[in-house]
């Protein structure tokens, strides 16, 4: 008989098999949820870190704008202005960086005479992203006052939007643009000043190179100054390229450099319709040892003889010159089928502070004081 007894395992029959067998802490494979836990803690961990980072980096973009803003204003201090911001707020985390500053005043010389411009609120914004790029903003209640001898003239009125982009570099302002529209202001009855919109962009291309772009249109001027041409300004615009060395300010000084150097205005062009007057010319402006501008142009120009006549009839003009440039003008007039209006191309120059029309004087131009300017003419 078969000898017969308990089967054997196959773990005892093959001891090497069993020794390959991993353990099992080694084979051991977490649930997905777990896994899913463990991945959403570190991107909530990198989450929460780069919101630290960005928040640090925002706070401290902002007080670096912040404190360059009043390191402006008190830079402009050494230069005879006042700037008074206050102490400005920080707004507009976590994006775009704005400082707000209430009753802003700025007061300054233009031309030599002082004026001032108050507002009720001013707003610097930067995008944290873009350094260096910055939007000028205000809106509402204006007031200026402008001071002539003893006399100050205070406008008051709105503004719908005034904004100016500004790209600054150190301590230079290569490109900046500005945008004003409804303005109106008045100073009292009959004494007015309003304008539909102003938009202008200056940009330097080099060191000795800068392009010059304005726009206007639907300006009115003050009934009081009882200009022979009328009040209403319906558009004008300007075309300019700069030549020559960019000095800092002050204006006269730097002006003055840059006249010694060479520097000129090219006008692209020149455009406008003002009263009967309309222009469109081109040509080349500089100053002169007295600092005064100085330049030659030619352009064809609209409406000049009732033009004349308002001049001679308000006594800005003599009656014996308006009657000799109009005998000049009228040989080279010719008349405009589209408007039926007289158009005549004529060269004109500004030298010694006189306007003329080819050979004929016409205008007297008041002297021009820069800003800064100590009574100085000529350099050196």
């Amino acid at each position: 008989m078969a000898k017969t007894g308990k089967p054997k395992s196959w773990h005892r029959e093959r001891p090497a098999e069993r020794e390959k067998l991993p353990h099992p802490a080694l084979s051991y494979s977490p649930p997905r949820s777990v896994i899913a836990l463990r991945i959403g803690g570190w991107l909530a961990g990198m989450v929460v870190l780069a919101a630290a980072a960005y928040a640090g980096y925002w706070l401290f973009a902002a007080h670096q704008l912040r404190a360059a803003t009043l390191a402006w204003a008190t830079a402009r201090q050494a230069h005879g202005d006042e700037i008074r911001l206050g102490e400005p707020a920080l707004a507009g985390f976590p994006g775009i960086i704005r400082i707000e500053v209430e009753q802003p005043l700025v007061r300054t010389r233009l031309f030599g005479e002082a004026m001032a411009w108050q507002a009720e609120r001013l707003a610097v914004t930067m995008n944290p992203f873009t350094p260096g790029r910055l939007v000028l903003r205000s809106g509402g209640p204006q007031e200026v006052t402008i001071r002539q001898g003893g006399a100050a003239r205070r406008y008051a009125g709105t503004v719908a939007r005034l904004e100016a982009p500004l790209r600054v570099v150190g301590a230079s302002v290569p490109e900046a643009a500005v945008e004003l529209v409804g303005l109106r202001l008045s100073a009292g009855p009959g004494d007015e000043v309003a304008v539909a919109e102003v938009r202008g962009r200056f940009q330097q291309d080099s060191a000795t190179a800068a392009t010059l772009n304005v726009e206007a249109r639907g300006a009115s001027l003050p009934r009081t100054l009882a200009l022979p041409l009328g009040n209403e300004i319906a558009q004008a615009a300007l075309q300019a390229e700069w030549r020559g060395p960019l000095a800092a300010p002050p204006w006269a000084e730097s002006l003055r450099i840059w006249r010694d150097a060479g520097g000129t205005v090219e006008i692209r062009r020149l455009s406008g319709e003002y009263g009967p007057l309309s222009l469109d010319a081109d040509g080349t402006l500089s100053l002169d040892r007295e600092m005064q501008p100085i330049g030659a142009m030619s352009g064809q120009v609209g409406g000049l003889f009732e033009a004349i006549d308002r001049l001679r009839d308000s006594g800005y003009v003599r009656s014996r010159d308006a009657t000799t440039v109009k005998l000049v003008l009228a040989t080279l007039a010719r008349r405009d089928p589209a408007t039926g209006r007289s158009l005549v191309n004529v060269p004109l120059t500004l030298q010694d502070r006189t306007l003329s029309l080819g050979p004929v004087r016409v205008l007297e131009i008041p002297a021009v004081r820069w800003p800064g300017d100590a009574g100085r003419g000529e350099s050196g």
